[in-house]
C-alpha cells in the first residue's frame, strides 16, 4: 500500500478545488465551504487553506472532507484516487489515471565555512538581542525608580556603545554568509551539471 505522505505530496489544494468543479485562477477565491461571495476570503497554498470569513482552516484531507461532506477516511480515499493511486483496500494497480511523478530536490551542500559563519551570525544576533534587552531593562528600572539616574547614564552609554560596535560586525557577517551560500549553491549546481 502507498503511504499517505506520497499521496499528499502529489495533490495540491488547487487540484482538489478544480476536481470539485471550482474555477481557480489564483490562490484566493470565494469560500466554497460557507458559500461566501467575497472573491478573496478563501486563501490557500499548495497544502493548507484558510477562510478569513468563516475561519475554516486545514490541509488537504480537511478540505476534501469539507467539500464532499464526508468523513476523514472517505476524504483520504478520494485523495488516493485523485493522486492516481488505487483506492484504499484495493489490490488492483491500474486506475486509468497516470500519477504525477514525485521529485524532491536534495538539500544543497554548503561548505563547512558557510555553516561556521552561519552559527557565528546566529550568535552575534543573539548577543545583539541580549544587549538590547539589557538596555530596555535598564530604562524600565529608571522609570520604576529602582535605579538611580547617575548609574543609568553610565549603563546606557555602555549599552549603546556595545550595540553600535556590534552592528557593523553583524552586517559584515550577513554579507559573508550570503557570499558563502551563493558559492555553495554555485558549486552544487556545477557538480550536478557535470554528472
Amino acid at each position: 500500500m502507498v503511504p499517505l505522505e506520497y499521496v499528499l505530496a502529489r495533490v495540491t489544494i488547487k487540484d482538489i478545488l478544480e476536481n470539485a468543479g471550482l474555477p481557480v485562477a489564483r490562490n484566493r477565491i470565494a469560500c466554497p465551504i460557507h458559500g461566501g461571495d467575497n472573491p478573496t476570503s478563501f486563501s490557500f497554498t499548495d497544502s493548507v487553506f484558510y477562510c478569513h470569513r468563516c475561519g475554516a482552516k486545514g490541509g488537504l484531507v480537511a478540505l476534501t472532507a469539507y467539500l464532499h461532506e464526508c468523513s476523514e477516511r472517505e476524504a483520504v480515499r478520494r485523495l488516493y484516487e485523485l493522486a492516481g493511486f488505487p483506492p484504499l483496500g484495493s489490490e488492483t494497480v491500474s486506475t486509468g489515471v497516470r500519477p504525477k511523478p514525485i521529485w524532491i530536490a536534495p538539500p544543497p551542500r554548503y561548505p563547512a565555512e558557510y555553516c561556521e559563519a552561519e552559527h557565528k551570525l546566529e550568535w552575534l544576533e543573539l548577543l545583539d538581542e541580549a544587549l538590547s534587552c539589557r538596555l530596555r531593562m535598564t530604562r524600565r528600572a529608571v522609570r520604576e525608580g529602582r535605579l538611580p539616574l547617575d548609574q543609568f547614564y553610565l549603563t546606557e552609554q555602555i549599552s549603546l556603545y556595545e550595540l553600535g560596535e556590534l552592528d557593523p560586525v553583524i552586517i559584515a557577517m550577513k554579507y559573508r554568509v550570503n557570499q558563502l551560500k551563493k558559492r555553495g549553491l554555485n558549486n552544487d549546481n556545477h557538480a550536478s551539471s557535470n554528472n
